[in-house]
């Protein structure tokens, strides 16, 4: 990853991360034209600083720099992904892309370009992050519980997802499970190549829609386990409520910072008074990124009390 981000910075601006940051506690670049770069260290949000500790400010050359880097000089390439929004590189970074929609004949986006902003997150793998929520959703040493982990965004969901991936196939021998990573944010999949340690019993369809990869992914790949991120809308909550009926157990994230806020939102009621959800996980960054607020079995009673 670092060799990467020195490729997509420049010497120079990486020197300045280098020389006064942990990366392991750097989450995000947040790089505008003509504004401060912006770095978001350990949740807490501050520019970067030059050696004559003024801010160093990002320009058009420097966002077109970082583009034509993270796509291997081949913006075509990584169209489909640039529709969405956003591009994946080596090394598991992953680039929110601001910039000028342009729409097809059809009223379709079909690109984006003049590029505005960009924001670089860098994930970490997070030894241990996922040990509280496996206690409450794999009962026996053995059965998964199905389970929604939930918060506002940038408290640990994905890292935690990806933890529990691998511990469920590497610690606890659960065979064939799937991650349905739709935006490339769990496994990260580079030319087929997961940029992460997601543990051997794990498969991933990436870039499919949560409706197209759940239907043809227990079709085709008999999980036990489904992991995918970000439920959010309709179409995804029938997916999980039809995989859950199947028999495959299904690990998801939403994004809502309270239980009311997750009973509020109109998408998710049909999975929720459907019962098959059996853990309900919220997580919160009051006391750092991927706290554990409270826990919650399929009747919505507190079994763990965090923050």
């Amino acid at each position: 990853m670092k060799q990467m981000l020195e490729k997509m910075l420049g010497e120079q601006l990486y020197g300045y991360l280098e020389n006064r940051y942990l990366f392991s506690k750097i989450y995000e670049l947040r790089i505008r034209n003509g504004k401060p770069i912006i770095i978001n260290y350990n949740g807490d949000f501050q520019a970067i600083l030059d050696s004559n500790r003024c801010a160093v400010v990002a320009d058009k050359a420097l966002i077109q720099r970082i583009i034509l880097v993270a796509t291997g000089q081949s913006l075509y390439s990584h169209n489909d992904q640039l529709k969405q929004g956003f591009i994946t590189s080596i090394g598991g970074i992953r680039i929110g892309v601001s910039g000028e929609i342009v729409y097809n004949e059809k009223n379709e986006v079909s690109t984006i370009r003049n590029f505005t902003g960009l924001t670089i997150r860098l994930p970490h793998a997070v030894r241990g992050c996922a040990d509280c929520a496996l206690q409450y959703i794999v009962q026996d040493n053995k059965s998964v519980l199905n389970t929604l982990l939930i918060s506002k965004p940038g408290c640990g969901k994905t890292t935690i997802l990806r933890e529990i991936a691998k511990n469920l196939s590497d610690r606890y021998n659960v065979q064939n499970i799937l991650i349905v990573d739709e935006r490339y944010e769990i496994a990260d999949c580079v030319n087929g190549v997961p940029q992460f340690d997601i543990g051997k019993y794990t498969d991933v369809v990436s870039g499919a829609s949560k409706a197209y990869g759940f239907r043809e992914g227990v079709r085709s790949a008999r999980p036990n386990v489904i992991l995918c991120d970000e439920l959010s809308c309709a179409e995804d909550s029938l997916a999980v409520i039809n995989a859950c009926n199947s028999g495959v157990k299904v690990i998801a994230s939403v994004h809502a910072d309270t239980k009311e806020e997750l009973l509020q939102k109109e998408f998710l009621k049909p999975l929720i008074n459907s019962g098959v959800i059996q853990r309900y996980i919220f997580l919160t960054d009051v006391s750092g990124v991927g706290t554990y607020r409270a826990i919650y079995d399929e009747n919505l009673r507190c079994v763990y009390c965090g923050e």
